[in-house]
């Protein structure tokens, strides 16, 4: 269930988490700030469109903001991947994200 107070207490506590203010935020994901506001404050909802700018700002899945559940974040997919890899596999990956950190300088 959508529950608009509890959605917006999960924006406003990951916008503090990014340390933005509002206004930043509404001017990053190009949204008029009282939109912005209204959804953060539980207000009104937010529509799908202004929803998935807002998952996709915050590096969450649209469930999370939606309804809470942290299941279908990209790290949890990545690591059901991984768990699903046998060991030959897993190896591959490692070797393949320890070249591509290195040719980025990480």
């Amino acid at each position: 269930m959508y529950d608009i107070a509890e959605s917006g207490k999960r924006l406003k506590k990951l916008r503090k988490r990014k340390g933005k203010t509002q206004e930043q935020v509404a001017e990053e994901v190009q949204i008029a700030l009282k939109t912005y506001q209204a959804v953060e404050q539980g207000q009104r909802g937010g529509s799908v469109d202004t929803l998935l700018l807002l998952s996709g700002y915050f590096g969450v899945s649209l469930d999370f903001l939606v309804k809470g559940e942290m299941e279908n974040t990209w790290e949890d997919s990545f690591s059901k991947a991984i768990r699903r890899m046998d060991l030959e596999q897993q190896h591959m990956l490692q070797q393949m994200l320890e070249s591509t950190i290195q040719i980025l300088g990480w």
